[in-house]
Formats: C-alpha cells, structure tokens, sequence
C-alpha cells in the first residue's frame, strides 16, 4: 500500500509540474492600447484627436498641452491631463536609475564631423541614439553638413566613424550622389588610392524623399 501511495503522489506531482510548465509556456495575449483608454478621453474627443492626426499614444504623449489644445480643440486642462495619461501608458518621462542611465550612455558612439571646431563643440562629435538638429540659414551649409556625415558614417569606428550604412530623407531635393563621391575622394585621398573607396558611400545610402518634416534644416538620426 505504501508503495502505491507512493506512485500516486508522485504522478500528482508530475501531473501539477506539468501543468505550471504549460502555463509558464503559454503567452499572455498583447493588450492593445488606444486612445479611448486615455483619461478624459470619451468618443467625441477621441473623433477630434483623430481628425487633428493623433490617433497613436506616443504622438500625444510629445505634443504640449498648449499645441494639441490648439490643433485638437480641447481646453489646455484636459489637454494636459491627456497628455500626462499618454505618457504613463507609452511609458515615457517615468524614473530611471543612475546605473541604468549610465549603461545606456556606455552604448553611445559619437559620428565625427572631420572639422575639429564642430567636435570639439559637440564633446568629439555627433552622439548616436539621438536626434540632432543643424539650424542656419538658406546657403549656411546644413546640406553640405548632412553630405558629409553620411560619408564619415562608413568609416570604421577607429577613424571617428560608425562602419555602418546610411538612411538619408531628403525633404528638399537637395541630395546629390555627386557631392557625396566628391567628399568620399576627399577622404580616401588621406586614406588609400582606391577608386572604390570613394564610390563606396554613395553606395550604402537608403534614399528617400518626404515632404513630413518642412522646416529647413538637416536632421540625422543614428
């Protein structure tokens, strides 16, 4: 009797086992976030949000309650109180400790520019993992800045570059392939006689041409 005793317990216990390892195996369905679980949110703000182009949590959560009162028309209030729902749901603006700060800048390159004035300005050049904005005037070479960082983004990390390829969005039809092989040969004249070192850029470059962003400027994102 014992022995049997025994057998059974032990197949309750494999039976329990197995029925903890399907639910640890068994994924939790996504949920699915929208703009009506925002506070404040009901169906005739949420048509509103909609019509003015918000209809995602992220693209609330960066506005300010000045400008998506405006373009939502709502009252800054409840514009601000939708916000600051967008935010915690898109978990943005929360707490972050200092060594996981700190890890995440370990993991920052920094892109060169090639003219020591501009990376001593930046503390050794333009930062990876962020969103840089070059302002001038018509003629002020934030093109020419723009050319020149695809270039240096091809070279190895050892030579201040990022040994990788290049998305360019051109809001202007200001790209020119040309200028890029001009500046690649610049380089690869200090570098290496190679003809192929200097069409090699133009060649990593992922072009497209948007109307999104109007302002006149160069932004680069890496």
């Amino acid at each position: 009797m014992a022995t049997k005793s025994k057998r059974t317990a032990s197949k309750t216990k494999n039976e329990s086992t197995s029925e903890e390892d399907d639910l640890l195996m068994t994924e939790e369905p996504e949920v699915t976030v929208s703009i009506e679980d925002l506070p404040g949110v009901g169906p005739a703000t949420a048509e509103k949000l909609r019509e003015a182009g918000f209809d995602e949590l992220l693209a609330i959560a960066v506005m300010s309650p000045s400008e998506l009162a405006e373009q939502a028309e709502l009252g800054e209030a409840v514009a601000s109180k939708i916000i600051a729902g967008a935010k915690k749901m898109a978990n943005i603006g929360g707490f972050v400790s200092g060594g996981a700060l700190l890890d995440r800048r370990r993991e920052v390159l920094k892109l060169s520019a090639k003219v020591q004035s501009i990376d001593d300005l930046l503390g050794g050049g333009f930062e990876t993992q962020a969103l840089v904005e070059v302002y001038g005037a018509f003629g002020s070479g934030k093109t020419q800045i723009g050319h020149q960082l695809a270039v240096n983004c091809t070279l190895p990390v050892s030579e201040g570059g990022l040994d990788g390829d290049i998305f360019y969005i051109d809001t202007e039809d200001t790209f020119r392939p040309e200028r890029i092989t001009q500046m690649a040969r610049g380089l690869a004249s200090t570098r290496t006689r190679s003809s192929a070192a200097s069409t090699w850029p133009v060649r990593t470059i992922r072009l497209t041409r948007s109307s999104l962003w109007t302002r006149s400027s160069v932004s680069a994102v890496a």
